[in-house]
């Protein structure tokens, strides 16, 4: 393992400040991003622009760096250099280090406090640590290159390119898996043609990748309101209760989601799966008997002998596993006293 000196990567920071004007849009999300100094280090867009506020206001942009290979990148220091670094302020943080396949994402706000134009750099400082063979980084840039085709809704080439990663043998683990949650994805959305429901799908996939499960929700119901019809509506709301379940933490909020979905989607592909979510969103609300009802119902849809006291599943893959867990879940809930 080697580590280096400290490179730099910056980014140009510029606006306006005076006394009326548009609001700004910041990065353009069409931008190419580009590695840094030859690594696998990137940032969402070489420059940030502000556009012209009042003075005093305050406006905030978003910059994403991300970790595109198989190496370690320490972050050694973050902050705002230039001509007018006072007009321009970014988080105070601590050690960071972004791992394979990480990123982080840092808010900078501008609020001018005199007129005129406004420019300064964001710099970030960091180290390199070496834990793959150089194969292996030139190997994830196919994931990467299929989730920016997709992003851009060329389809076809963004599955052809996921399918060339996940047939590579990938070392990330975390890419390889969302790269087989992906696939099927853009494979549809050629299928079904061009439209904003894959789009917004994949833009929520995104935010959960980056732990922001609030913009994930934002993304998946828009994607419903406007795309009711969508062959991933119920996908959609599917995701909604798993992620208000497994990244919120807010069970009430999984169940509104899980009934929302078995009552709009009854013949969904997803219904054994939302039942299962809303007995586990029962058993964390302390609801047993509830949950104790919930698991049954979805053990007895799979049952395909029942005699003599003897239950058995129906001969299908997904009857047996689903009749195996709701099984399992049900004997759990029993040792604790409860039972239907």
């Amino acid at each position: 393992m080697f580590r280096w000196a400290p490179l730099a990567a910056v980014v140009v920071l510029s606006a306006c400040g005076g006394s009326g004007g548009s609001s700004g849009s910041a990065s353009d999300d069409d931008v190419a991003k580009t590695g840094v100094n030859g690594t696998y280090l990137y940032v969402s867009a070489p420059e940030l622009y502000y556009s012209t506020i009042n003075v005093g206001e305050t406006t905030t942009e978003t910059l994403e760096i991300q970790n595109r290979g198989g190496d370690r990148y320490p972050l050694e220091s973050i902050r705002v250099v230039g001509d007018n670094p006072e007009a321009f302020t970014a988080p105070i943080y601590g050690d960071v280090v972004l791992e394979p396949a990480q990123a982080i994402r840092i808010p900078i706000s501008f609020e001018p406090l005199s007129n005129g134009r406004k420019e300064a750099a964001f710099e970030v400082e960091y180290s390199t640590i070496k834990l793959v063979d150089e194969s292996v980084n030139v190997q994830e840039q196919a994931y990467y290159e299929a989730s920016d085709l997709a992003r851009k809704g060329e389809y076809r080439a963004s599955a052809a390119r996921f399918d060339d990663y996940l047939e590579s043998d990938p070392v990330i683990a975390i890419n390889e898996r969302r790269a087989a949650v992906r696939m099927p994805i853009v494979q549809e959305a050629e299928h079904y043609g061009e439209g904003r429901d894959a789009t917004l799908y994949l833009d929520a996939l995104a935010a959960r990748d980056r732990s922001d499960p609030e913009d994930a929700l934002f993304a998946l119901d828009t994607l419903i309101q406007l795309e009711s019809d969508s062959y991933l509506a119920d996908d959609a709301q599917y995701l909604k209760g798993y992620i208000a379940l497994m990244d919120m933490g807010d069970p009430r909020l999984a169940l509104r989601e899980f009934d929302t979905l078995v009552d709009t989607f009854p013949d969904s592909t997803y219904y054994d799966t939302a039942q299962y979510g809303r007995a586990l969103a029962q058993e964390h609300l302390g609801n047993n008997l509830i949950a104790y009802s919930l698991y049954k119902d979805l053990r007895d849809r799979h049952i395909g002998v029942s005699a003599m006291g003897v239950e058995l599943p129906k001969d299908e893959l997904i009857s047996r596993l689903w009749f195996e867990r709701a099984s399992t879940a049900m004997d759990a809930l029993e040792d604790k006293g409860t039972s239907a």
